[in-house]
């Protein structure tokens, strides 16, 4: 079966307003002279054709809004967890450059940096930078990655890492900007 087309079912429903609309303008006309109140036709008209137009646009235009509106949802979801992904980058390298600057160096330079100082160093990072993490960071983390603590881990040894092999910290923000 063909589908209508949408100027089919206008017509196919004015057709529908006429055979109504006429008969029920002639009822309690006894005269032989038959006086049309024109203005009257016009309106039962418009409003068998209104009806049938709405019925039409609403089966377009409804399934296009929830379109768009998927759309839109599905680029708001995405933009925060771009933006939540950005600030736990940037809370991970505020608290290895912190936790460098103010802990790790000072026992480079006195030589006491072992193996125990190591994981005391790891563990203000990742301290710190848990608290940095704000509730969009964390939501996108568990959106993408299943959880905060495996990829805050993995992501500060990756940044203490690329700190021991000279890269700046100024470096691996512009690296963090370029994927983002």
């Amino acid at each position: 079966m063909k589908k209508f087309r949408p100027l089919a079912v206008f017509f196919l429903a004015l057709l529908t307003a006429c055979i109504i609309v006429i008969p029920a303008l002639a009822e309690g006309e006894a005269s032989d002279t038959f006086n049309w109140n024109w203005t009257e036709v016009l309106s039962y008209l418009l409003y068998g054709v209104l009806t049938v137009v709405s019925a039409i646009v609403t089966k377009y235009v409804v399934p296009w809004l929830k379109t768009v509106t998927a759309e839109k949802t599905a680029k708001i979801k995405n933009d925060k967890i771009r933006t939540g992904l950005d600030e736990a980058l940037d809370a991970v390298l505020t608290a290895v450059t912190f936790t460098n600057q103010t802990y790790v160096e000072s026992l480079k330079n006195k030589n006491i940096f072992d193996a125990e100082a190591q994981k005391t160093a790891f563990t203000k990072s990742w301290c710190m930078a848990e608290a940095l993490l704000t509730e969009t960071a964390k939501n996108a983390l568990v959106a993408i990655y299943g959880g905060v603590d495996g990829w805050l881990t993995a992501k500060i040894e990756q940044t203490t890492h690329d700190v021991k092999k000279g890269h700046s910290i100024v470096e691996m923000t512009s690296a963090v900007g370029a994927n983002g």
